[in-house]
């Protein structure tokens, strides 16, 4: 994969410690040039995202991960490509789109494993629910899209 043409190197580290986690975040200060953000919830591997952050360096993309193997795997592809429009937050999805992301930020919300929690007595801790899609709809700035992956069917057959 080729390495992304942009101004400065990637920074030592992608990853963000937030200076408060009762606060939203200032994304604009998070990256290097401001431009369109867009969020990928739960990015796993971060192959999604980076691939993603390489092929549009004209927009900036936040990955947020709950696992800190996951999102050190963002962190080393994300400077190995040297993409300074990368970012990686270590964080439980849901707390982070209800308390940090600030309103009418996010330009897509990218989602696609939602869903690991297939058993009934799990299904309060899924992300996507009721709350979920109005807490997303405040996130998304006007025109904003949310791209959602397959989630297992909250009815199962008996």
């Amino acid at each position: 994969m080729a390495t992304q043409p942009q101004g400065s190197p990637a920074p030592p580290s992608l990853l963000v410690q937030p200076a408060s986690y009762f606060e939203r975040l200032e994304v604009t200060a998070l990256f290097p040039r401001p431009q369109p953000l867009e969020v990928e919830l739960g990015c796993g591997d971060s192959t999604v995202i980076a691939e993603l952050a390489r092929r549009q360096p004209g927009h900036n993309f936040l990955g947020i991960e709950r696992l800190a193997g996951r999102i050190r795997k963002l962190d080393r592809k994300g400077r190995r490509l040297g993409l300074t429009n990368l970012r990686g937050l270590r964080l439980e999805a849901g707390y982070c789109v209800e308390y940090l992301l600030p309103p009418a930020s996010v330009t897509v919300l990218h989602i696609y494993f939602p869903d690991p929690w297939p058993k009934r007595k799990h299904w309060p801790r899924r992300l996507v629910n009721e709350r979920f899609t109005v807490l997303a709809a405040q996130v998304l700035v006007p025109g904003g899209a949310s791209i959602c992956g397959p989630m297992t069917p909250i009815t199962s057959p008996k």
